[in-house]
């Protein structure tokens, strides 16, 4: 399901970093620096204050909106490239950490924007290890079952506008397109099931943060998708030829990823503007 494991962050930063070298990261009670967070069952960049100056000047950009947040996401459902931004508030009731957040009106203020880069079906075939009657076996439970079609996906950058838990998972399921993999927010069970059997988990990676440091020099840290998702995105069967661009540039690691506000969104040759959108 939605579960993290491994070692925690809190004890990486405080064996890397010595109370001399970075003393916050030894104090729980300034979350061990960590500026912000990052779902478990998802990857990218964490900004990380090694000083109480730095922290804070951190947090203010964080809380002003300043500090530039971005992501790669791939959703369910051929996303309408006229979909751009998601203003729709999210509640999250702390006292029930292990709980979905959800769009109520009782919720904070949450902006999400959005570029779709691809449209894509599922390669249903692409593994070599599949063959004869297991490639059919395989083929036919990737099929829609309410209407007989192969699944399509889209993939898309982000940037928030604000930090709410779970935001960006809570948003694309509210619009209709939840994300790859996701144990909370999947329209159903048998979606999760799906997802699982192709990729190993949410995929949702923030791939750059921008920000400036305590002497206001700007910064930025990049980071491309990680090998797991990259795996399983090579799985996937582009719509028509500027998605399979998009995808490209990710999988193949030739350009840095660049900042959201740089992506232009997939422009549809007139040829599959009319093909049907399933989910």
């Amino acid at each position: 399901g939605d579960v993290g494991s491994g070692f925690l962050l809190s004890a990486y930063l405080q064996s890397r970093f010595s109370l001399s070298e970075a003393p916050l990261v030894h104090f729980e009670e300034h979350q061990f620096g960590m500026v912000h967070r990052l779902d478990r069952v998802s990857s990218g960049l964490l900004l990380v204050g090694k000083t109480f100056v730095g922290f804070n000047c951190a947090k203010w950009q964080l809380n002003t909106g300043q500090l530039q947040r971005e992501y790669v996401v791939l959703v369910h459902g051929w996303v309408p490239l006229d979909l751009r931004f998601i203003d729709a508030k999210v509640l999250h009731v702390h006292a029930q950490g292990g709980k979905e957040s959800s769009v109520t009106e009782q919720g904070k203020p949450s902006q999400t924007r959005l570029t779709t880069l691809g449209h894509y079906t599922l390669q249903r075939h692409s593994s070599s290890r599949v063959r004869g009657d297991e490639a059919e076996e395989r083929a036919e439970e990737f099929q829609d079952d309410e209407h007989g079609e192969v699944e399509s996906f889209s993939l898309v950058v982000i940037q928030i506008c604000t930090g709410r838990r779970h935001q960006i998972r809570t948003h694309l399921a509210h619009v209709g397109y939840p994300t790859v993999t996701d144990g909370k927010y999947a329209t159903t069970r048998a979606q999760f099931v799906r997802d699982k059997r192709w990729c190993p988990r949410n995929f949702l990676h923030r791939y750059r943060l921008g920000f400036c440091d305590s002497r206001s020099v700007a910064h930025e840290a990049v980071e491309p998708l990680p090998d797991d998702l990259a795996s399983a995105a090579t799985q996937l069967r582009p719509r028509e030829s500027a998605s399979g661009c998009a995808l490209a540039e990710w999988l193949l690691g030739q350009m840095q990823p660049r900042p959201w506000a740089t992506y232009r969104p997939l422009a549809l040759a007139p040829s599959a503007e009319g093909l049907p959108a399933s989910r």
